[in-house]
């Protein structure tokens, strides 16, 4: 016969030992720590790695938005600064003064030879500072913006600009042809009758700068000009390097290598 059991002792049956009443109470409590520490766990990940993930990516957008931002107005002042002064300056009686002696016949060999000189020396400045701040230009594209559309978009936006300024001065012959048709080919949108007022009393050597090949570079200047907002939107689809950017970039934020 088995001893009795002191009073207040334990039982040793786990049936006895808990009420059943008692039971799903205990589960229940059970489930709500499992819950809590699970929740614990997500706080934790979330903390360490979803949020530092999500700090920097919106950082880096307001930093790249700031590196467009910056990029499109030094390709806006120098493409405009380049164009405009080009132009004014070919159009000798409007806006380079000292250049109407050239098409005075009453003046002397000296006066024509000073408007000459300060005619080349116009025009060797605005490429010269065309050719420094489309270089730069072109250096931050390929450090941030390689092979994306703004990459593209700048390479043929700088060589037609480069055309154009070229048209201004004595080139000739097949480079002249050359220019003239990337041109044509970047400007789908600009009349025939501009073309041929282009290639208007030149002169053999390409030298002449007529009435009518001023009103041809003029039109086709303010044409060059309206192609700017082509840059900005290829800008706007391109995504800078070095810059976190979407889901791709977040998740690799999340679990960086």
């Amino acid at each position: 016969m088995p001893a009795p059991r002191p009073v207040g002792a334990p039982s040793a049956d786990p049936d006895r030992a808990v009420p059943p009443a008692s039971r799903p109470a205990q589960r229940r409590w059970s489930a709500l720590v499992r819950r809590r520490s699970l929740l614990t766990v997500l706080g934790f990940l979330i903390a360490s790695l979803v949020v530092p993930a999500a700090t920097k990516q919106w950082a880096d957008r307001a930093g790249e938005l700031a590196l467009k931002k910056e990029l499109v107005s030094q390709i806006n002042t120098t493409v405009t600064k380049a164009v405009a002064i080009t132009d004014c300056t070919a159009r000798l009686a409007t806006c380079f003064p000292e250049g109407r002696s050239l098409r005075d016949p009453a003046a002397n060999h000296d006066s024509r030879a000073e408007a000459d000189v300060a005619y080349g020396r116009a025009l060797f400045e605005s490429k010269t500072e065309w050719a420094a701040g489309s270089t730069s230009i072109s250096s931050v594209v390929q450090a941030y913006f390689a092979s994306t559309p703004i990459d593209a978009a700048w390479t043929e936006h700088r060589q037609a600009v480069s055309a154009f300024l070229r048209l201004s001065s004595s080139e000739c012959g097949a480079a002249r042809d050359a220019d003239t048709e990337l041109l044509r080919g970047y400007l789908p949108g600009t009349g025939e009758d501009t073309w041929t007022l282009l290639g208007t009393d030149i002169g053999v050597d390409c030298q002449g700068t007529s009435i009518e090949f001023e009103s041809g570079y003029a039109t086709l200047a303010q044409d060059l000009l309206n192609t700017t907002p082509r840059l900005t939107q290829a800008l706007v689809q391109s995504n800078a390097e070095g810059y976190s950017n979407g889901l791709g970039d977040f998740v690799g934020d999340l679990w960086p290598v």
